[in-house]
Formats: C-alpha cells, sequence, structure tokens
C-alpha cells in the first residue's frame, strides 16, 4: 500500500476461507491508517461481505466479482460490478453505466479478448498479462483514422 499510495488505485480482493466480516474491519481499518479510502476497492466474489462493506462503510468503493447474472444485474451492491468476460457485453455493460456503476471485466488474457475489451466501454481490465494489456492500449492509442472506421464497424 506504501508503494501505489499516490500514485495508482489498488483492488484489493477478499477470499477464501477466512474471508469474513473481520477481515473486512481489518482491512478497512489498515486502509484508513494509511489514509487510502479514496484510493482502493474491496472486492469479493462473497457478495454478503460486499453488503457488509456496503453498509458499515459507505465511504469505501466496492466491487462485486461474479460470473454471471440472472435478472436485474445493475441494481447489485456494489460500485464496481465485476464481470467475467463472456459475462460483459456492450448491454450489459451500458446497463451497469446508466445505474451509475463501473464495469469491469475480467480475466482478460488472450490477445482476442484484449483487442475486444480495449476497444470497448469497460472502465477496467483485469489481465495476468499487464505487458500485453499495455501494449493493446497502446495499439489502440496509436491507430490510424481508417482503422478506427473499420473498427467501429468489425464487431471483435
Amino acid at each position: 500500500m506504501d508503494a501505489a499510495k499516490g500514485k495508482i488505485g489498488l483492488f484489493i480482493e477478499l477470499k477464501g476461507s477466512t474471508a469474513d466480516t473481520q477481515m473486512v474491519d481489518d482491512v478497512v481499518k489498515l486502509v484508513k491508517e494509511k489514509g487510502m479510502e479514496k484510493e482502493i476497492a474491496i472486492l469479493s466474489l462473497d457478495y454478503k461481505l460486499i453488503t457488509y462493506v456496503e453498509e458499515q462503510y459507505s465511504e469505501i468503493d466496492t466491487g462485486y466479482l461474479y460470473f454471471f447474472s440472472i435478472g436485474d444485474t445493475p441494481k447489485l451492491i456494489g460500485d464496481i460490478l465485476i464481470m467475467e468476460e463472456r459475462e460483459a457485453t456492450p448491454e450489459k455493460i451500458d446497463e451497469i453505466h446508466q445505474a451509475g456503476k463501473k464495469a469491469v471485466v475480467w480475466t482478460v488474457n488472450t490477445e482476442e479478448s484484449i483487442k475486444k475489451f480495449v476497444l470497448s466501454d469497460v472502465d477496467g481490465i483485469i489481465t495476468d498479462y499487464v505487458v500485453k494489456l499495455k501494449d493493446g492500449i497502446n495499439k489502440r492509442d496509436n491507430r490510424s483514422d481508417i482503422q478506427v472506421i473499420i473498427d467501429s464497424i468489425i464487431d471483435y
């Protein structure tokens, strides 16, 4: 956290069998001690933990990770909805944005997926291959006008 403070935001994922409300309390205490409340988001696949953070520490951003959803996804609790890449359709991303939430996709590791999501409207991309993702972003940002037009027509 010291290395990141003031430089980058952090996603702190609570996972595994030890992830519980005590872990939330301990993490939030550490975040507050470091003065990083606006620089982190607490993530979890455990919806109960996200609900707990929202109820107890509303000043802390939360992100709910999920593989798929049924029903009205934008109504899920959490400031950031972090969906597995098959779930991240343009329509779903738009619905999440209309609900005032951020849409993040995970785990984007193939070149095809990287290209698809750097050209999408997602707010963030989680990957195991940061350098490949950065290269994909650079390629997107350095496209010619004609390539921008082609990319807007072709559905990756």
